[in-house]
Formats: structure tokens, C-alpha cells, sequence
């Protein structure tokens, strides 16, 4: 929740309700406690008194390997406590950087994980679980890379790659889930809230429905989430289909960023 290099934070939330209300949409927020703290009210207020939900997204965005389970008790305490005045705040957590507190190089463990997953049912939490990665972090900084240097930017090829990117990741992991869940499953779609979204919220979710896929709400998405329990939940952390590198391959095939 920070100005970026084309919107500020009002005027890039402005973006988010206005395109999330044309397509009869609610969202969750997944709100990190400290950006909340510094510059956050006016949003989270926004974002509440348009039918939006908040949730958990830790205090300070740290990797959960990193921490012990007293620290990652606190992440999520300290936040609960900047949301509660918040009527429309709900206890879901998501990890950030879909780090579930087992990634052995950077200090996690099995052992660690199974801590973690306990310590969020004590706490009351469902999993804000992401079924649907994307990369548009990556296409974000390229953008806002761009912009640094004076580059010219083409808009227009710039939205036609990304729409083909969500597509492409959404049909990737749906196709996934159903082979592998042997159910149907709630999807979500995992987009930051930066400026790229700003600018193409209202074009995915037109997508979205145009390929003959329902929204639904958060509160239906993360009422049972049982299924992650399973073997099925056992899937790529990130999208396996492309890589960074192939993602700016295609970003120069369509000449989105010219000196």
C-alpha cells in the first residue's frame, strides 16, 4: 500500500473500486500491517466502504522461513490489532511470498510449516491460499524500471501482454487443479496491488468472464479450504509454463519498452 511511479495510493485504489464495481465484483486485500500504519487509513476505509474485505498479510512482509513461531505469531497479532477497528476485516492470512515456512535454504523446515499451519488455526485464521500465481510483480518492476530510464512505453501492446499472460496463467492452473484435485475447486488469483493492476483490473476481470469463468466472493473462496489438506495441495509455487526470462521475451516481442 504505497504510491508507485504512475498513481498515488489514492488515486491507484480509485482504479481498483471503480473497476472491481463495474464488473459487480468484491475483492480481499490482503494488507501489510506497517504500510497500513504509515499511510493506510484513508485507503482501508475506501476499500471498506465499498464492500471490499481485508485480511492478513503480516506486519512486515518477511519470509516465514526466516522467522521463529513466536515471530511469526507477532506478525500476525500486530496486524490483526491495525485491522480490528475495520468492520469488513476478516481472519484470513496469507504468507507472504507464498512462503509457508519450509524453504530449507533460507531457515525453514517441515517442522517449521506444521508449527506455522497450527499456529493460524489457534489464532482462528483460514489460509488466504493462492490457487492462481502470477509473475505480475516481475512485469511491474520492468514498468516501473522503464519509467526510471525515460523509456517510451506502449500501452496498448503492454495491456495485450498481459491480458495473454493471466489467460495463459489461469488456464494453467485450472487445468492443474482439475487433474490433480480430482474436484472442483474456488480459484484465486493472486494480483498485487500496483499500478500494472491499476491500469488493467477492469480488462482481466473482462477476460476473466469472457472465457466463461464465474467470480465469485472471497467469503465463498476461503469458507472451506479443506482441500488443501490433501495431496492436491502439492502444487508449483510459481507459474512452471513460463519463466522471467520468456515473460521478457515477450515484453520485447511487442516493443512495450523503446528507448
Amino acid at each position: 500500500m504505497r504510491s508507485g511511479p504512475l498513481f498515488t495510493l489514492e488515486e491507484r485504489t480509485q482504479h481498483f473500486v471503480d473497476a472491481l464495481e463495474s464488473h459487480h465484483c468484491q475483492a480481499a486485500f490482503f494488507c501489510i500491517g506497517c504500510d497500513c500504519v504509515r499511510e493506510g487509513s484513508k485507503t482501508l476505509k475506501l476499500l471498506q466502504s465499498k464492500g471490499h474485505f481485508l485480511a492478513n498479510h503480516s506486519f512486515s512482509h518477511q519470509h516465514a522461513s526466516t522467522l521463529s513461531c513466536f515471530e511469526f505469531r507477532n506478525e500476525l497479532l500486530k496486524t490483526e490489532k491495525v485491522l480490528q477497528p475495520y468492520s469488513s476485516s476478516r481472519k484470513w492470512f496469507r504468507y507472504p511470498f507464498l512462503d509457508y515456512g519450509n524453504r530449507e535454504n533460507s531457515g525453514g523446515s517441515h517442522e517449521k510449516f506444521v508449527s506455522f499451519v497450527k499456529e493460524i488455526k489457534t489464532l482462528g485464521y483460514q489460509e488466504g491460499y493462492v490457487s492462481i500465481n502470477t509473475f505480475d510483480w516481475h512485469i511491474q518492476s520492468r514498468l516501473s524500471k522503464a519509467l526510471s530510464q525515460g523509456l517510451d512505453i506502449n500501452y496498448v501492446s503492454l495491456k495485450t501482454v498481459y491480458l495473454e499472460l493471466v489467460s495463459q496463467w489461469c488456464s494453467f492452473y485450472i487445468d492443474f487443479y482439475e487433474k490433480h484435485s480430482k474436484q472442483e475447486i474456488p480459484h484465486t488469483l493472486l494480483l498485487h496491488a500496483n499500478d500494472l493492476n491499476a491500469l488493467f483490473l477492469g480488462d482481466i476481470l473482462k477476460m476473466i468472464t469472457t472465457n466463461g469463468w464465474k467470480i465469485i466472493s472471497p467469503e465463498k473462496a476461503f469458507f472451506d479450504t479443506s482441500w488443501r489438506e490433501s495431496k492436491s495441495r502439492r502444487y508449483p509455487g510459481s507459474p512452471p509454463s513460463l519463466s522471467i526470462q520468456e515473460i521478457d521475451r515477450y515484453l520485447k516481442d511487442y516493443k512495450v519498452f523503446k528507448r
